[in-house]
């Protein structure tokens, strides 16, 4: 263990130098506070030996700015004083020392302060360990409450909280999105024809088709059964109809056969889109937009499937499949 001896007196500092380097220590030293402290931000060092006294920065001012500096691990300390009166004392605590030894040193009793610091710091690093596995499967769980597990999008769940914070920021800042409904066309038929474990089949493949169709800013969220939410963010109307194209594209061209979907002979996925737009719509829950999206998605189906269309007063009522990217 790393061990930083802080000690104006030349003397002394080699004398305690040598003792801790014998007992197995790796140590290092410094005759002021500015010295130790350069010594602490470039080594691991996990206990220090400071003299309260020193020039520069004293033992004390070292304490604070360590208890400041907020270091990742936690450094355990030593003051070296003459002084023994109950307020020096805690004065020192208050400082953040964790211990200290009274001039003149007697090697026994640093030996035994350094171990009971050395079994601390031990333990310390164990429960920083453990803390930092459970953060992990905290995480874990966290992500695993908000994704759809067969899909590995983002759940219902998710996207209701997703949602809110997203609409919010449109009614501040105004930064416009879109929301696509994707809904794989005659899918019950293919669950009936091809059986539920290629249903499900399908169902990742179009997941995976779609996530490495949008952008980076975009979410995916499976909305329930066959149905899948793209939110196109800091997307007007036209921009999210461009991209629920390439994604309706891409999935056909995954040619997975689907005979019962007539006349494609594939998996395919009809698409409604709706976007915000005009000052009313700021005025709107967010639940509105994903309806006209939801009205789009049956105008697609109606008009043959295997399209994207969007539910919006004279613009781009209905967008054929064939629409230019």
């Amino acid at each position: 263990m790393k061990v930083l001896v802080a000690e104006d007196d030349f003397v002394s500092r080699k004398i305690m130098t040598r003792l801790l380097e014998n007992e197995g220590y790796e140590v290092f030293s410094a005759s002021n506070g500015e010295e130790a402290w350069n010594v602490i931000e470039r080594e691991d060092v996990r206990l220090v030996i400071s003299d309260w006294i020193m020039p520069e920065l004293d033992g004390l001012a070292l304490c604070r700015r360590l208890r400041k500096a907020n270091l990742q691990k936690y450094v355990y300390v030593i003051i070296v004083t003459a002084k023994n009166h109950t307020e020096d004392l805690i004065k020192g605590l208050e400082a953040g020392a964790d211990d200290f030894i009274y001039k003149p040193i007697n090697k026994a009793e640093l030996l035994v302060k350094l171990k009971v610091g050395r079994r601390i710091i031990e333990l310390e690093s164990e429960l920083f360990e453990k803390n930092k596995e459970l953060l992990k499967a905290n995480e874990l769980l966290t992500k695993m409450s908000l994704t759809d597990s067969l899909m590995d999008i983002g759940n219902r769940r998710y996207f209701h909280h997703y949602m809110e914070k997203t609409h919010a920021s449109y009614k501040r800042h105004g930064t416009p999105y879109c929301i696509a409904m994707v809904d794989i066309d005659n899918f019950k038929s293919y669950n009936d024809t091809y059986g539920h474990n290629e249903g499900d089949s399908v169902l990742r493949l179009v997941g995976k088709a779609i996530k490495s169709t949008v952008r980076m800013d975009d979410e995916v969220f499976r909305y329930g059964g066959e149905e899948v939410v793209i939110v196109f963010s800091n997307q007007k109307l036209k921009g999210g109809l461009k991209a629920s194209e390439r994604v309706r594209r891409n999935i056909e061209n995954l040619a997975i056969k689907h005979e019962g979907n007539k006349p494609f002979g594939v998996v395919t996925v009809s698409i409604g889109v709706a976007a915000t737009g005009g000052s009313e719509s700021k005025e709107l829950p967010w639940e509105e937009i994903l309806k006209e999206a939801d009205a789009a998605v049956y105008k697609a189906k109606r008009s043959g499937k295997n399209r994207v269309c969007a539910m919006a007063p004279g613009l781009f009522e209905v967008v054929e499949k064939r629409m230019p990217l």
